[in-house]
């Protein structure tokens, strides 16, 4: 008989007691999955793609692919458009009369809720500011409209305004009259000043605040009237608003009289009047506050921060407080 020898085999470990280190984020990390990225990307992905795309907008002449849920759920414009019963919401193929370039912005700013202003130039910038106003995207016209705020300068401000008041953005539209008036010297040597509406240009001669030598505000006016010729019967209007009365003798005689733009009883009245006035209508430069103290004169405009300096005592000024510190 066969014999066998039973063997025990033992195993040893080692235990040690589990240490729950997690901490508070690595547990928010399990319980709240946030992949908002993932989904960004993949819905940009389906911009200006064919994937199950289900309408296409005809701009231009470029066929631009697009879906409807997407553009429902992102504007209140887009849902009447395409579930409202309007004849676009059984067509697959609809034409937008807008410019395409400023379309392609939005419908970037759509699927992505992403858009650089400082990659796009101003004119595309504002027109696409137009159509976030005309389909209703009012945190997009709410920030472009501050964008356009801050770079606000000679070359775009009378454009800016343009918009700013056809859209009815009264920030965008104060902020552009108050540049043009800390620059109103050369903003009316600006060639693009002859551009501006009749509504704009009345509103600014209105302004006291807006502040140049009469003379030079009334060969700007001038320059515009002849400009904007087809415009004529409305040039008296704008010449009413010139304070004559601010200009000297000699530019009333020399200036306004060759330009034949006032009758001579007209000339003859004003100069009379200039004699008789004790107290001249102004024109003046604002100023937040002017502050007088023994280093100099420190004042602050609305479009600026603290300037140190001296004052031009050649123009005038209009401080809604001054301060001297001695």
């Amino acid at each position: 008989m066969k014999q066998f020898l039973r063997r025990k085999l033992y195993y040893a470990c080692e235990l040690s007691p589990f240490h729950h280190n997690m901490t508070e984020n690595s547990r928010l990390s399990v319980e709240e999955i946030d992949q908002t990225a993932v989904l960004v990307a993949q819905l940009a992905h389906l911009y200006m793609t064919a994937d199950n795309a289900d309408v296409t907008f005809i701009v231009q002449g470029e066929y631009l692919p697009a879906h409807r849920n997407i553009l429902a759920a992102r504007s209140e414009y887009f849902r009447a458009l395409l579930y409202g019963g309007l004849k676009e919401s059984k067509q697959n193929e609809i034409s937008m009369d807008v410019l395409v370039e400023a379309f392609k912005y939005l419908m970037t700013y759509i699927y992505t809720g992403c858009l650089s202003p400082k990659q796009v130039n101003h004119d595309d910038l504002l027109d696409i500011l137009k159509l976030a106003h005309q389909y209703q995207f009012i945190d997009l016209q709410k920030a472009i409209s501050d964008y356009l705020c801050k770079v606000i300068c000679l070359d775009n401000v009378c454009a800016t305004l343009d918009t700013g008041r056809l859209l009815n953005l009264p920030d965008l539209a104060s902020a552009c009259y108050t540049f043009m008036e800390v620059n109103s010297d050369s903003i009316i040597k600006q060639q693009m000043f002859r551009t501006i509406s009749h509504d704009i240009l009345s509103t600014l001669l209105e302004r006291s605040t807006f502040y140049a030598p009469e003379v030079k505000l009334f060969q700007a006016v001038l320059d515009w009237c002849r400009y904007n010729s087809e415009q004529g019967n409305q040039s008296e209007e704008l010449f009413n608003k010139i304070c004559f009365t601010l200009m000297s003798r000699d530019d009333l005689l020399n200036v306004v009289r060759s330009a034949n733009v006032l009758s001579q009883s007209r000339l003859l009245d004003i100069l009379a009047e200039k004699e008789r006035l004790i107290k001249l209508p102004y024109r003046a430069t604002p100023l937040l506050e002017l502050t007088i103290t023994m280093n100099g004169i420190t004042w602050y405009n609305s479009s600026s921060a603290s300037i140190m300096g001296e004052l031009d005592l050649g123009k005038h000024f209009q401080a809604n407080s001054i301060r001297v510190e001695l």
